[in-house]
């Protein structure tokens, strides 16, 4: 599998227009039989937005094209990069095979009331450190699951640069996502990573917005 995750900024005041190119080439890209899911973040900022798309094989759509000439108008900052998953909790494959999911179901809201939050990290890992940096990872993603309220799923992908990690993680609430923080696991594994990288994890927070392909995500349970 290959996929790729692009961070965009629309033009200033051109936001809710960008949204709607997004889901355009969402549902188009979601009725090819190569795609898995593509998923949409809102960003606590009003134009910029996170994009991350998965296909089977070694292909990505409009792989060589700049962002422009699939989104349209962006801002400079935009950037994407192409991605490969290394760990996924639930797995990937136990994504439902059901309707996509909408940020309608939430009343349509972006970063207002209690609807499924989470964020998006990136880390650099030392060289030779990345077996023993994914080993950790899922010894702590089996806690998280297992004892964590309101944990809905993370995906963690590798990507072309090499010892660069991209994650992606969602609870049922803000709430839900800071109280992480606070449990004995997550600051056991907070200790246990320093060790493995060569900067600190950069992250910012997400709110889904919307996911369609065959893997899509869904609300269930608070679920998305």
């Amino acid at each position: 599998m290959k996929g790729r995750i692009s961070v965009l900024f629309a033009p200033e005041g051109e936001a809710d227009a960008f949204i709607d190119n997004l889901r355009a080439y969402a549902t188009q890209a979601a009725a090819s039989d190569m795609c898995l899911y593509v998923d949409l973040y809102f960003t606590k900022h009003a134009n910029k937005f996170l994009l991350v798309e998965m296909y089977k094989g070694d292909a990505v759509p409009h792989e060589n094209e700049p962002l422009s000439a699939i989104f349209g108008a962006l801002m400079p900052e935009s950037r994407r990069e192409f991605i490969y998953p290394v760990y996924s909790d639930p797995p990937m494959r136990r994504r439902p095979l059901t309707e996509p999911f909408d940020s309608a179901m939430f009343g349509g809201s972006r970063y207002i009331g209690d609807a499924p939050f989470g964020a998006f990290a990136a880390a650099y890992i030392l060289p030779g450190k990345e077996e023993q940096f994914l080993g950790a990872i899922g010894r702590v993603g089996e806690k998280v699951s297992a004892k964590e309220p309101g944990f809905l799923y993370a995906d963690m992908y590798r990507t072309d640069t090499p010892q660069r990690y991209l994650m992606v993680e969602v609870y049922a609430s803000k709430a839900m996502l800071w109280g992480h923080q606070d449990f004995a696991h997550t600051k056991a594994f907070a200790q246990e990573k320093k060790q493995y990288e060569a900067s600190k994890i950069s992250a910012f927070t997400i709110r889904p917005a919307f996911s369609c392909g065959a893997l899509a995500r869904v609300h269930e349970e608070a679920r998305c």
